[in-house]
């Protein structure tokens, strides 16, 4: 019986930290892993995410659905599923774009915000 891992803000914002420094493609089983961990924890806790966590799912949904995109561009068999999850994180990044302008804050105040995450 394996034990059930428990997915925090902090352990997603550390592994996308480590992702930013990867030189190569990070797997597909890894990627959809963590993808369905971001969207799992989005369902759940969005309405309870402060301003500053907001940014930061913003920028990894950013940086996920970018890396997605673009891997969706190769002929393969994840083809269909990276697209999917490039349009899930898009969704997600305009519904945070929303709340986040909603909360008063400019789009050069979340932008400022989110270039200092992953320096």
């Amino acid at each position: 019986m394996t034990e059930a891992k428990t997915v925090t803000f902090e352990g997603l914002k550390e592994q996308m930290a480590g992702f930013t420094k990867m030189t190569t493609p990070l797997p597909f089983a890894d990627f959809q892993q963590y993808f369905n961990d971001c969207m799992a924890f989005l369902q759940s806790d969005y309405q309870d995410l402060d301003t500053d966590q907001l940014i930061t799912f913003k920028s990894i949904c950013g940086i996920m659905g970018a890396n997605a995109q673009q891997r969706s561009f190769v002929k393969d068999n994840n083809r269909k599923k990276f697209q999917k999850m490039a349009e899930k994180c898009a969704f997600w990044e305009k519904a945070i774009s929303l709340r986040l302008h909603k909360d008063g804050l400019t789009d050069d105040e979340v932008s400022a915000k989110e270039e200092a995450l992953w320096d």
